[in-house]
């Protein structure tokens, strides 16, 4: 049996919410790509995601994929919304990184694979031009981590991984059904129709600073950070690229606290919480339908003969 390509919904998201916090972190960096089709024209929606392979010239196979800097298809002036038609000799689109920062300035050459793949199109695009615009913010990265390390608490593994500080991590948590734990046959309003239900995803943002400055003006620091992700996810449903944080009602804060002071780093913690339907993958398979015919007889009752009272064929197809 095959399975269907499903795509990592969760990952999605948190691209979308790190999108939104994104004035934080500076300016996006801005340019255009050429993006090729197979064969047919294929229509690439606005908001489709690219990783930037960095370290390697067009037509070579090295390179390394930053799966945590993704790049998103801008959207298109010509079409209502905003989508691309890409055609097999070459469309040229516009791309915009989905963070800001000096380093959001890629140079002319760059290739960037789809994440996920779009069917019908080459695996890569290639920037035609250097990209601008990118500059430096009061954070200096925010990426997004599927998990933490339970035996360390202290961020201690993930801050490593983040060089220039004050930074942000965004972690999943969970999820659970929107209306909490249901048995039996009641299945309240997590059940939104057949095969599609209601769950709330849970998600920690870290504020991370280091100890760079005094612990008063860190504290202030990461303090004017929290204020401002705040105010900026704060009854959000989508964020300003148009991407839907919550199906259903807008995003929650669900608190904000100081979460750990050690000898290298200085950290606040935002959880908040969003809706999003799950929906079932169904591999059953069905024949076709290709006539309906409705007949209705008068029974056949001496002297009388049987009469069609009604009789219709409909084309399905």
């Amino acid at each position: 049996m095959t399975l269907p390509v499903v795509v990592n919904q969760i990952e999605l998201l948190a691209r979308a919410l790190l999108a939104q916090i994104s004035p934080v972190t500076g300016e996006r960096g801005t340019g255009t790509a050429i993006a090729t089709a197979l064969t047919d024209d294929v229509i690439v929606k606005r908001n489709s995601y690219l990783l930037p392979i960095l370290g390697a010239a067009r037509g070579s196979q090295g390179g390394r994929i930053r799966d945590d800097q993704p790049f998103k298809v801008g959207p298109n002036p010509a079409t209502s919304d905003g989508s691309w038609t890409v055609t097999s000799a070459g469309t040229q689109i516009d791309l915009i990184s989905n963070m800001g920062g000096k380093n959001q300035n890629i140079p002319s050459d760059t290739r960037l694979r789809w994440e996920p793949p779009i069917p019908g199109l080459e695996d890569e695009v290639v920037t035609d031009v250097e990209f601008t615009g990118g500059t430096k913010g009061m954070v200096g990265q925010a990426h997004f981590y599927e998990d933490l390390d339970t035996g360390q608490k202290g961020l201690d593994t993930a801050a490593a991984k983040l060089k220039n500080f004050p930074a942000l991590m965004l972690t999943w948590e969970n999820d659970l059904p929107a209306e909490g734990q249901t048995t039996g046959l009641q299945q309240a309003g997590t059940r939104l129709t057949r095969g599609n239900r209601a769950f709330r995803e849970t998600f920690s943002l870290y504020i991370i600073g280091g100890k760079e400055a005094s612990d008063p003006a860190r504290r202030r620091g990461l303090m004017n950070v929290m204020e401002i992700v705040t105010g900026l996810l704060t009854d959000r449903q989508c964020n300003d690229d148009g991407e839907a944080l919550s199906s259903i009602g807008a995003l929650e804060i669900l608190g904000r606290s100081p979460f750990e002071r050690s000898p290298t780093s200085y950290i606040y913690l935002v959880q908040l919480r969003v809706v999003r339907t799950l929906s079932r993958i169904d591999q059953r398979t069905f024949n076709l339908w290709l006539t309906t015919r409705y007949r209705d007889q008068i029974p056949a009752d001496a002297p009388l003969t049987e009469v069609d009272r009604v009789d219709v064929t409909i084309d399905m197809t």
